[in-house]
């Protein structure tokens, strides 16, 4: 039976965890890409375990294609590509307690093994 805690406690950590955060704009950390839309990248942060939203105005100068199949977004000049597992250098650019999203801008790819 679900008596709504585990979801307050999973909303509650991830106030806790923005707020944490919310002093680092700026930063650096390394993440993996756990989805792919056609208006940006969500990447899960290695050690703060809260994920965000790099939008593709903030990936490399390029006009960004998304494709489903293969769950990437593709650079139309570039061929530049991000997909599913991409682990990646991000930098907090934004957080937004009130409606909980954290805005992250692209600082490297990292190359799939």
């Amino acid at each position: 039976r679900n008596d709504g805690r585990s979801e307050a406690a999973r909303t509650a950590l991830e106030w806790c965890q923005l707020g944490y955060l919310a002093d680092r704009i700026g930063e650096r950390f390394e993440g993996i890409v756990t989805g792919v839309a056609g208006f940006g990248l969500f990447v899960e942060l290695d050690t703060v375990l809260v994920s965000g939203l790099i939008h593709v105005s903030n990936l490399p100068d390029d006009y960004y294609h998304h494709d489903p199949k293969q769950a990437a977004l593709v650079g139309e000049h570039t061929g530049l590509r991000f997909m599913l597992g991409d682990r990646v250098e991000v930098q907090v650019m934004k957080v937004d307690l009130e409606q909980g999203k954290l805005d992250l801008g692209l600082k490297h790819q990292r190359k799939r093994h």
